[in-house]
């Protein structure tokens, strides 16, 4: 495991710019030609985080302790972060609803 590489899910907001309300996506077809909105996807990358996975609900974005400290404005040698939510920063504000650090990987 990297103790400098945090990953989080990003929820997005239901009512969100990228075309139609996420609640009304019940067709599994319509998951396979979601893309997010470019400015959202261009925001990440600004802000220097990497986009691991999309879905029509959320966004798993990755990236450096040092990017996650600065970005979501926390102290990640706090072991109990997993369970709370991370700031959210005003460039994602439109688009995101929560933003929750993923804990590591467990194998067994």
């Amino acid at each position: 495991m990297n103790k400098n590489w945090f990953e989080a899910e990003a929820l997005l907001k239901k009512s969100s710019p990228q075309g139609k309300g996420v609640d009304k996506m019940e067709d599994t077809n319509l998951q396979r030609h979601f893309q997010p909105p470019q400015k959202l996807l261009n925001i990440l990358k600004d802000l220097n985080l990497q986009i691991v996975a999309l879905s029509p609900y959320s966004i798993s974005i990755a990236g450096s302790k040092e990017v996650f400290e600065k970005v979501f404005k926390v102290n990640l040698d706090i072991k109990e972060l997993v369970e709370k939510s991370l700031s959210i920063p005003s460039e994602l504000a439109e688009f995101v609803d929560e933003i929750h650090l993923q804990s590591p990987p467990t194998y067994f």
